[in-house]
């Protein structure tokens, strides 16, 4: 998937609007639900050993990973594909049956948006159940430690292994196909896609720097099991195919949409007008509130509803009959 944007391409979304970037939402502190504090959320992506306790189940898992955005929560998940690079994706939503509504064929099924938008608009991809689900096989890994060294004595490795139990500087890992990414961390995957290797430099460096190591295990095994062949001259088991995008109805696009505005409000074209309504409303209530007062205290008939006649654009900008507000308080309507 291309992420250039052209050097010529308009300052805003194609459409006037302010140009949006996730990579700018995320990492604005003030945009973090966590604020920080990323273990809870990413201990549901913890895979124990075999011998172990039981992983949380991938359908709760992936329920918690879809309701979130109704919560307020807008989430970020990475997942390693068979082209050799990782993607993140972002506004994931389930589809689910609306009632006294016909059925779609959208329904009960995910989507998301996959890397960074371009000029507002971004890749929309269906994202399968089984993402969720845990990798079958145990993988040997390196450790952190082994990973930075071998590196460091070699730019040109990519991945490494494979390895086999009790090889030194390994240990046994379990993970899900897809992880959760910390909003901290989320403009280095939106970046673009990159290989395993790119975003272990990127992303395992900064964790350590934020003292962040064991809050974010769940995520450093993944990047580690990505850069981990178990079989020489194949992919590391964790790899997946691509998503596929759908081509959506009007239904599916205005949903997404809705889930685009409801991220970056600002892109809500709606939004000026129902502001302008609030104001309207809050004048002609304070107008009417200001009217009783006379009225009481002055013991006559408020005069000013007459001269609101010849002048109503003093409190509305439209002052017509298309304005609700202003016919239900007798705002612009002469009276005899």
């Amino acid at each position: 998937m291309n992420q250039h944007v052209p050097a010529n391409a308009p300052p805003n979304g194609g459409d006037g609007s302010a140009q949006v970037k996730l990579r700018e939402y995320f990492a604005n502190p003030a945009n973090d639900p966590f604020d920080g504090a990323y273990a809870t959320a990413l201990a549901l992506y913890a895979v124990p050993p075999i011998a172990g306790p039981a992983a949380v189940p991938a359908v709760e898992v992936r329920d918690l990973a879809c309701n979130a955005r109704a919560a307020g929560i807008q989430g970020a998940f990475v997942a390693f594909h068979t082209d050799g690079l990782m993607h993140v994706f972002t506004q994931l939503d389930k589809v689910c049956r609306r009632l006294g509504f016909p059925a779609t064929p959208w329904d009960n099924l995910m989507y998301a948006t996959m890397g960074e938008l371009q000029h507002n608009h971004g890749v929309l991809v269906g994202i399968p159940n089984d993402y969720f689900n845990i990798v079958n096989h145990q993988i040997q890994v390196p450790t952190p430690d082994a990973i930075n060294l071998a590196f460091a004595g070699d730019i040109a490795v990519t991945q490494l292994g494979p390895f086999h139990n009790g090889d030194a500087g390994t240990e046994t890992i379990r993970v899900r196909r897809i992880c959760f990414v910390p909003h901290a961390y989320v403009e280095f995957f939106l970046a673009g896609p990159q290989t395993p290797r790119a975003l272990w430099q990127l992303v395992h460096g900064q964790i350590v720097l934020d003292n962040r190591a064991e809050d974010c295990k769940p995520l450093i095994d993944f990047l580690r099991a990505a850069l981990t062949v178990s079989v020489v001259n194949e992919s590391p088991v964790l790899a997946i195919p691509l998503p596929v995008a759908p081509l959506p109805d009007a239904f599916l696009a205005r949903r997404r949409r809705t889930i685009l505005e409801d991220q970056f409000p600002q892109l809500n074209s709606a939004l000026p007008n129902m502001h302008q309504n609030q104001i309207i409303q809050h004048d002609a209530t304070r107008f009417v509130l200001n009217q009783e007062k006379s009225s009481s205290t002055a013991q006559r008939r408020p005069p000013i509803l007459k001269r609101l006649s010849v002048a109503p654009a003093r409190y509305c900008e439209s002052a017509d009959s298309h304005c609700g507000t202003c016919a239900a308080l007798g705002i612009g309507v002469r009276l005899s």
